[in-house]
């Protein structure tokens, strides 16, 4: 798909990084760096900071040092991408900014909330991010995560009208009915990428999805259903996804657990410390490690480390 813009396409395998802390609740930064070579190896199209990374509890200064830290390791061997939300134009003027200084090379932004923003107002807010930051946009459609929603009418506004809105990210529930009405609408002016952890990730792509941007705890499955989708293999990627999708409806019983089971699976394959979140979090089910330990004993995963081989995993 080659879009009907100067801009590069969103396309493929964009995992979100887990924000791995320590046990004075300081970032990471090494095992950050660590995740992210962890992510091109295994030939991740690109990598991102998000929701899924708990922008959320960071202070500003420690997401522009987490993205500088990793942008100077990625040293331009695939794109990063950064959430840049806020909410008001101002804010997520600066953010953007801050963004683009520490070294990201797209911004990915949910629309303003803590108001009623009408679609002329969310337009401009769009516009005034992409004339003052100058990098591409993924529009960010998260409601759950977000606290706001925006319609398929303005998504398609946006991407049909924004030179440098380069694709929409759906991830309102379920997800893969609107991948498919969008990208229709949207045609060739952007791509339509699937997120909420890669659930609905195979129907997302069977209705016109372009890729996604789910966690990092097991790139190789997203990668594998990508890439032989894209060959014409629809069999396999569907066989390869319906093996997993009972391991991503675990870890997503909640956000909180998600981002937990993120951080355990990565431990567990030698490329994070202990999983450890940054309090306040929902209470983590006493019962789930020990159905996340069946769960990939199922999948006969537990033991194989930092490098599962497509044809002894999946």
């Amino acid at each position: 798909m080659t879009l009907n813009k100067t801009v590069t396409p969103v396309r493929g395998i964009y995992p979100i990084l887990s924000m791995p802390f320590m046990a004075d609740d300081a970032i990471d930064l090494d095992g950050l760096v660590r995740q992210a070579e962890f992510l091109i190896d295994a030939g991740s199209d690109g990598i991102g900071f998000g929701f899924g990374s708990e922008i959320f509890r960071l202070t500003d200064d420690e997401r522009d040092e987490a993205l500088a830290r990793v942008s100077a390791a990625v040293n331009g061997r695939v794109p990063i991408i950064s959430a840049a939300s806020a909410n008001s134009t101002h804010a997520a003027v600066a953010r953007g900014s801050a963004a683009k200084a520490a070294g990201a090379d797209i911004l990915m932004v949910n629309p303003p909330a803590m108001a009623t923003a009408g679609p002329g107002q969310v337009r401009a807010h769009y516009e005034a991010i992409a004339e003052a930051v100058g990098l591409p946009i993924i529009v960010q459609d998260a409601p759950g995560l977000s606290g706001v929603s925006i319609s398929n009418d303005q998504l398609v506004e946006l991407a049909t009208s924004i030179e440098l809105v380069t694709a929409v990210k759906i991830e309102s529930v379920p997800p893969a009915p609107r991948v498919g009405v969008l990208a229709e609408r949207i045609g060739d002016h952007a791509t339509v990428l699937g997120g909420g952890g890669g659930i609905d990730f195979m129907h997302e792509l069977q209705r016109g999805g372009q890729g996604t941007i789910p966690g990092a705890a097991h790139p190789e499955l997203f990668i594998h259903v990508w890439s032989r989708f894209q060959a014409g293999d629809v069999a396999e990627a569907r066989r390869c996804f319906n093996r997993f999708l009972p391991s991503l409806t675990l870890m997503w019983r909640t956000f909180d657990q998600f981002l937990f089971a993120q951080k355990e699976v990565l431990h567990r394959r030698g490329v994070l410390g202990p999983a450890r979140m940054r309090a306040p979090f929902d209470p983590i089910d006493p019962l789930f490690i020990a159905e996340l330990d069946q769960m990939l004993t199922d999948l006969g995963i537990a033991d194989l480390g930092p490098r599962w081989e497509i044809a002894a995993t999946f």
